[in-house]
């Protein structure tokens, strides 16, 4: 009887330490002797799920990756779509003002040429006004 109060008390005492660990899975020493033949194969279990969670993460992040990828590039080439089509424009209205500028210029030649004719015959007509 001795024995079996202490195999109950050793296991009573394994099953606090355990409890304060945190570790709350073992019922019985069998089912801790069973833990134990099954540690390497449980261990290579949580393993196999760790590598299979963590491809399967990397195969999101891919995914994610080329879906953001693929965002970019759109906005990229829709950016420089509207950027040369607006460079496009203002090309345009800069070439019109230019042609403008040089009818301006071409028109006030001659404009430029008849004041200062006029003003050459005002001011011979005033000189020989003068002379009198």
């Amino acid at each position: 009887m001795a024995q079996i109060i202490g195999q109950i008390e050793s296991l009573k005492r394994l099953r606090d330490t355990l409890n304060q660990q945190g570790i709350k899975r073992f019922n019985s020493i069998g089912s801790i002797r069973r833990f134990q033949k099954n540690y390497a194969l449980e261990k290579q279990a949580i393993y196999r799920e760790a590598a299979l969670n963590v491809a399967n993460e990397l195969d999101l992040l891919k995914e994610a990756y080329n879906h953001y990828q693929e965002q970019y590039q759109q906005s990229k080439n829709r950016v420089k779509e509207d950027t040369s089509f607006e460079l496009s424009i203002l090309n345009e209205k800069l070439n019109r003002l230019k042609l403008i500028l040089d009818l301006i210029e071409h028109k006030l030649k001659p404009t430029k040429q008849i004041i200062l004719l006029k003003l050459i015959q005002e001011l011979t007509s005033l000189k020989t006004f003068l002379q009198h």
